[in-house]
């Protein structure tokens, strides 16, 4: 059914010690920020966008807390800045040269497909290495090859086998992602095999199929699906597609929220850093409740709830995530330090722009 979790590493290990993550933000408190950087990003015609991202970035880093201690973002909003305006240039660029030409526009289209590993590596390196905890900066290092492979060459093979390497395919990029991010000089690591992300999908799907088809034939049963459709006046919902596409959309979500409440789950309860374990466990029914709250006091507010919505989605999820370490987390963290400290703290590089898609 649902992704176990492994919670055995904390009673086989004696001296194991769970640190629990926390978020400590206010719904009201960032709804000043968020309406702020609305507004702003609104008058200035994009351009502040790149300053909201800072301050949203920051606020809640810094009220997620770890061990007594929270988190930062570094970036300069300059920087951000720069990475939107040649996107946008190089976006305008295609869009004006397609209009030529449709042969110069699938050249373009390659140039990007050979441009995308590049531009993730250099998103995923810039908000790395602009984030930071205890004074230790994270990092992320991966070449070009490996980036090709995992969304280029794997997002074309799942493609073309109708979604089947779905499953294989979330299990590299989670491994890409956490195996090629450092804290300090030291990897993070990833344990979840392919199998295992296939297990994720097999309950998930079996009720979207299950419960979809016996919704179909119960419809069709009581023969709403064959309710008279003649005679409906201009502006008439008619009452069977009406109950259909709910229940429909009722099963489609509970299959989601059960999906991805397994995936989330897999991929951080088998990242590691050292010898320390991290340990997820979301529940289905309350991201049920989370999504389908949050959606309705977001259209009963006219999109003016997000903001709560936001910090009520962070604060669960960070509640049900901790990391499970052997004791010593100060002196692990102390090592670190003292190892940034005697190559030299990397901060950045010449080309440094947030260059995130």
């Amino acid at each position: 059914m649902a992704t176990t979790v492994d919670t055995q590493i904390a009673t086989d290990n004696p001296t194991s010690n769970p640190s629990d993550f926390e978020f400590t933000g206010v719904g009201g408190e960032y709804f000043k920020i968020w309406i702020v950087n609305i507004l702003l990003t609104i008058v200035t015609l994009g351009i502040y966008s790149a300053w909201a991202k800072v301050r949203r970035k920051r606020y809640f880093y810094g009220n997620t807390w770890f061990d007594n201690s929270t988190f930062e973002y570094h970036a300069d909003p300059i920087n951000i800045l720069k990475g939107r305006v040649i996107g946008f240039i190089l976006f305008a660029a295609y869009i004006g040269i397609g209009s030529i030409s449709p042969i110069l526009n699938i050249v373009m289209g390659f140039l990007f497909l050979g441009a995308l590993p590049w531009l993730v590596i250099k998103g995923l390196a810039f908000n790395a290495r602009n984030s930071s905890y205890r004074n230790i900066r994270f990092n992320f290092n991966a070449k070009y090859g490996e980036s090709a492979w995992v969304f280029v060459g794997l997002m074309l093979l799942t493609f073309l086998s109708f979604g089947l390497l779905t499953p294989f395919l979330l299990q590299r990029q989670s491994q890409f992602f956490i195996e090629k991010s450092l804290y300090g000089t030291s990897y993070f690591g990833f344990g979840a095999s392919p199998g295992q992300f296939y297990r994720a999908f097999v309950g998930p799907f079996l009720f979207f199929i299950v419960l979809g088809t016996l919704e179909i034939v119960v419809l069709q049963q009581s023969g709403l699906l064959e309710s008279n459709f003649k005679e409906i006046t201009p502006g008439e919902m008619p009452l069977a597609p009406m109950l259909a596409g709910m229940s429909m959309a009722i099963v489609y979500l509970g299959a989601f929220v059960w999906l991805q409440k397994n995936i989330q789950n897999l991929i951080w309860s088998h990242a590691s850093l050292a010898t320390m374990q991290f340990q997820s466990i979301l529940r289905a029914r309350d991201l049920l409740w989370l999504y389908v709250s949050n959606t309705l006091l977001i259209v009963l507010t006219l999109g003016l709830f997000i903001p709560w919505a936001q910090v009520r989605t962070t604060r669960y999820r960070l509640s049900k995530l901790s990391l499970i370490n052997d004791g010593n987390l100060d002196g692990f963290i102390q090592g670190e330090l003292e190892k940034t400290h005697a190559a030299g703290e990397e901060i950045g590089e010449f080309f440094d722009v947030d260059l995130s898609i």
